[in-house]
């Protein structure tokens, strides 16, 4: 049976597209066992055979977002079609989580490909590997293979980069294609040239996902962090030690009535960044303030009757399972600047009122305390308005 930390059951997503290079998807499953996660990428009937492998089915891990703007050509597209320019596509700003992850090999020689194998495949673990459409070429020498892996934890794009750079480095010696590490970047499913379909082979195992949670704690950090990632600069204190430069817990559960995500991708942000501040609180408290923000955000219409079913939706589960690498700082920063937001536009939408309402006044009163320059902004387009 395949187990993981969601309730002893993993579940996964992935999306579908009709060929390498379309961005709109054809279809997006969700609450996938393993076995059904393999079905849908490397079918048990065998490759599809294609002379072209930009027209095999491709695939990303995870959903996409359906409430974000198109974008470049697709967004062109649209429009020249009088299509909504809002919906889902692959891109960076519309993937959100996955509880898998895809490394592509390119050429490995016999031993190389044993290495990769033996790392994580066999051995009571669930994965799938399968040769790739251009396995097998003369001008392509070596084994070509991609490797599907279900893990312990749900990850974000950046988590998901980071997750990908470690466990290449530790386990893979570096083989695995850089292009890999986005969650965005599409990869085609089990598919041969028909002349070459005697040499396509695929690998099934069921068993325990990948125990991603535990590794990332033993080599974070074994990585050198790309450049646009901040690194954090100060060792990690002991739960309970308030780090310099954070805010008190007193200043984090002020803001969290001014919490709200009424997006998805909004929704699981918000609870990443109150777990990358879980070691620098005292024991639980930092949860405690995740679960109010979580389970009183909306997110969108189904979150709260999905998650009695879906763990995707339930906020103990996100918590728990998630993989933020967020530098402290940088999570108080989203926190609090997605209350200040909030607090903002409570202000604004009573502005006008003759009486103002308990929850204005209220917000008001945060954005004096915390947030001055904001308040003396609103405060004084007020005054403007009324002059």
């Amino acid at each position: 049976m395949t187990v993981s930390t969601y309730a002893g059951k993993w579940v996964g997503e992935v999306t579908l597209y009709p060929r390498s290079t379309r961005t709109r998807p054809t279809r997006m499953v969700d609450g996938l066992d393993w076995q059904a996660m393999m079905a849908l990428i490397a079918p048990t009937c065998g490759p599809t055979l294609c002379n072209d492998k930009q027209l095999l089915t491709y695939f990303t891990l995870g959903l996409l977002r359906s409430d974000v703007a198109l974008v470049g050509k697709t967004l062109a597209s649209a429009r020249q079609r009088g299509e909504p320019e809002i919906g889902a596509m692959r891109s960076a700003a519309h993937v959100t989580t996955a509880t898998a992850i895809v490394f592509d090999f390119d050429g490995l020689n016999l031993q190389q490909f044993l290495m990769v194998g033996t790392q994580v495949l066999g051995k009571g673990r669930a994965g799938l590997a399968y040769t790739t459409h251009s396995h097998g070429r003369k001008d392509k020498p070596g084994v070509r293979v991609r490797v599907v892996l279900p893990v312990d934890l749900r990850m974000d794009a950046n988590a998901y980069r980071n997750a990908h750079g470690v466990m290449n480095a530790k386990l893979f010696s570096g083989l695995a294609d850089e292009t890999g590490k986005s969650l965005c970047q599409q990869q085609g499913v089990y598919g041969a040239h028909p002349e070459r379909a005697h040499l396509a082979k695929c690998w099934r195992y069921e068993g325990d996902v990948f125990p991603l949670r535990d590794f990332l704690a033993k080599h974070q950090g074994a990585v050198a962090p790309t450049r646009h990632r901040v690194a954090v600069k100060h060792a990690t204190p002991s739960a309970g030690t308030v780090a310099r430069d954070l805010p008190t817990l007193e200043r984090l559960t002020q803001a969290v009535p001014y919490l709200q995500a009424d997006a998805y991708h909004d929704w699981t942000k918000g609870l990443m960044a109150f777990k990358a501040l879980c070691p620098y609180y005292p024991d639980g408290s930092v949860r405690e303030l995740a679960m109010r923000f979580g389970n009183t955000s909306p997110s969108d219409s189904t979150r709260a009757q999905a998650a009695t079913t879906d763990p995707r939706y339930d906020p103990g589960q996100v918590f728990d399972s998630a993989a933020s690498i967020l530098p402290p700082d940088a999570a108080a920063g989203v926190l609090l600047g997605m209350a200040k937001v909030r607090a903002a536009d409570l202000v604004e939408a009573a502005r006008g009122s003759r009486t103002a309402s308990p929850e204005s006044r209220a917000a008001a009163a945060y954005l004096a305390a915390h947030h001055r320059q904001t308040w003396a902004m609103l405060a004084r387009s007020g005054s403007e308005g009324r002059s």
